[in-house]
C-alpha cells in the first residue's frame, strides 16, 4: 500500500517532529536515499538541524511530498518475529523505487540534451500500526528539489508522479520479492498481476489477527 501527503514549510518541520517522538524505529533507523543526497554528503540518521536545512532550499511553498511504503502483512509478521531480513529486504525494495522515480521524474534541460537530476529523500521507518500491529512501513519525504550537475538546486515537483502510485507500487513489489527470493524465502501470489503476495509458512490465522 502507498500513500501520499503533500507538505508545506511548517507541516515538514511538524513532520520531523513527530517522526523524533516515534517509540517505533523511527529516528534510530532514518536515513538519507536518492542522488542528490549522496552527492550532498547526507547519510543517516537524519539530523533535524539537517532536515531543516534541506526544506529551506527548497523555493516553492510545498516542501516536500511523502509517500508511506507499507510491507505485506506477512512481511510485517516474519519482521515481528525477530526475521530481520524482512526489513533489509523493504529497505532495498524502497532504494529500488526511489532509484525509479529519480530516473522517470527527475530530469531537466541540460546544455545539449535532458539530465536526470538527484532527487533528496529521508526515510523514516517504523514497524507497527496505529493500533500497535505488526506493519513494517517507511514514511519517504521527498523534497521538492533535485541537484544537477552544475551544482543547483532548482525547483522538482513532478505532478505526474501523483498520477502514476500504481508505477512506484509496483516497482516496491517487484524489488521486494526479488530480494525475498534471493534471501531464501519463498512467496505464494494471491494477485499475480499487482504482484501481491503472502510468505509461505505464516499461519492464516495471525494474518487475519494481524490485518488492521
Amino acid at each position: 500500500m502507498l500513500s501520499e501527503l503533500d507538505l508545506d514549510f511548517e507541516q515538514a518541520l511538524l513532520y520531523f517532529s513527530q517522526e523524533k517522538t516515534c517509540p517505533y524505529l523511527g529516528l534510530e533507523s532514518s536515513r538519507w536515499a536518492g542522488t542528490g543526497a549522496l552527492q550532498s554528503g547526507l547519510s543517516g540518521p537524519i539530523k533535524e538541524s539537517t532536515f531543516e536545512h534541506v526544506c529551506q532550499l527548497v523555493p516553492s511553498e510545498i516542501i516536500g511530498d511523502e509517500i508511506t511504503f507499507t510491507a505485506p502483512i506477512t512481511v510485517s509478521i516474519a519482521y515481528a518475529a525477530g526475521v530481520k531480513d524482512m526489513h533489509k529486504a523493504h529497505s532495498l525494495a524502497i532504494d529500488g523505487a526511489i532509484n525509479c522515480l529519480e530516473s522517470t521524474f527527475s530530469r531537466y534541460q541540460g546544455p545539449d540534451s535532458i539530465l536526470q537530476g538527484g532527487i533528496v529523500a529521508a526515510i523514516f521507518d517504523h514497524a507497527t500500526s496505529p493500533k500497535l500491529n505488526p506493519q513494517l512501513h517507511s514514511h519517504v519525504f521527498i523534497a521538492n528539489i533535485f541537484h544537477c550537475a552544475d551544482g543547483r538546486w532548482p525547483e522538482n515537483r513532478p505532478t505526474s508522479m501523483f498520477k502514476d502510485m500504481d508505477f512506484i507500487k509496483m516497482a516496491y513489489r517487484n524489488d521486494l520479492i526479488h530480494y525475498l527470493n534471493k534471501m531464501g524465502f519463498e512467496i505464494e501470489f494471491t494477485n499475480r498481476e499487482t504482484l501481491e503476495f503472502v510468505l509461505k509458512g505464516i499461519d492464516p490465522g495471525l494474518i487475519s489477527k494481524f490485518t488492521d
